[in-house]
């Protein structure tokens, strides 16, 4: 049996996870309730114990904080060991959240917090660790409908994570039945539909020399190496108002195509002022040939840069 602090139904609105512990509130933020397993006449349970706030026993006695120093440095040391002598160490990878004090700095790709995402090209591999859902990583049955992401907030989160080199964790909470919720399997299926359409230009991608455009706002790069030739993608979050999409980063040459991917023909472009970027006409779609709802990509080879 779980035993563990009563909260009224009518305060649950006000929790509120601390950094350091899932199970500390508002409502008693000094102590945190760790769950230990006890074994019994009736077999084992879960039991929990409170305990203090490390910051409080730090206070109570100094010396530990300069002994937690000594142990986070030897858990760190020995947990490289490890890794350097493990079987698999070439073809596993390892996030940065197993050990105190490996949060950004140890890891073979790193998470750094939830929904990481910081927006430019990292030197270390990355992930943006997140949830569908605002506020929770598990199912909440009080959930209000502007408690989760739109398919237009993930795809921007996905996006512009793949375009600055990370990869995207989206997790979806599922009842204690197992069951998906209706609302995570649409934005699932959305997700899915979005990738049929523009998976060329995230699978296998890398970031370019540009992740963003210098002229225009909610566009986002990728770039794939070929044998022959390099492909750029240019995605945008915005439909332009005027058919005409004038992106700044790009350099044109008198090989350049591009295309739109969903869209079977080429698309007719023209070189920007000075020969510094691209003017992009979108053909005129009716809503049958549109290629996806949200977010469109524009494939282009022969680019200088």
């Amino acid at each position: 049996m779980v035993q563990n602090q009563q909260v009224p139904y009518q305060q649950m609105s006000d929790l509120d996870p601390s950094r350091r512990s899932w199970n500390r509130t508002k409502i008693n933020p000094g102590i945190s309730r760790g769950l230990y397993v006890r074994k019994g006449k009736q077999g084992f349970g879960l039991t929990s114990k409170p305990r203090l706030d490390t910051a409080d026993r730090k206070q109570k006695r100094p010396d530990l904080a300069q002994q937690e120093i000594h142990q986070k440095e030897e858990e760190i040391r020995n947990l490289k060991a490890v890794g350097m002598t493990y079987p698999v160490k070439d073809t596993v990878v390892t996030n940065d959240r197993w050990g105190s004090g490996c949060s950004c700095k140890h890891g073979g790709f790193y998470t750094c917090s939830d929904r990481y995402n910081p927006g430019k090209l990292q030197k270390h591999k990355w992930e943006n660790a997140m949830t569908i859902d605002k506020f929770s990583w598990g199912y909440r049955r009080n959930a209000r409908l502007e408690d989760y992401l739109t398919i237009e907030d993930l795809l921007k989160q996905f996006i512009s994570t793949v375009s600055c080199g990370g990869n995207m964790l989206m997790n979806v909470g599922p009842t204690k039945y197992g069951k998906i919720s209706p609302i995570y399997e649409e934005r699932l299926r959305q997700m899915g539909q979005w990738l049929r359409v523009n998976g060329d230009g995230i699978y296998a991608t890398r970031p370019w020399v540009h992740q963003n455009d210098t002229v225009v706002k909610n566009v986002w790069y990728t770039m794939k190496k070929g044998a022959t030739e390099t492909d750029v993608y240019a995605i945008l979050l915005e439909w332009p108002d005027s058919n005409l999409v004038k992106l700044g980063a790009p350099i044109t040459s008198k090989d350049t195509t591009v295309s739109m991917l969903g869209y079977p023909d080429k698309v007719t472009w023209t070189a920007g002022a000075g020969g510094k970027g691209i003017n992009i006409q979108i053909p005129p779609l009716s809503v049958e040939t549109m290629p996806c709802e949200w977010a469109w990509t524009f494939k282009m080879t022969g680019l200088q840069n």
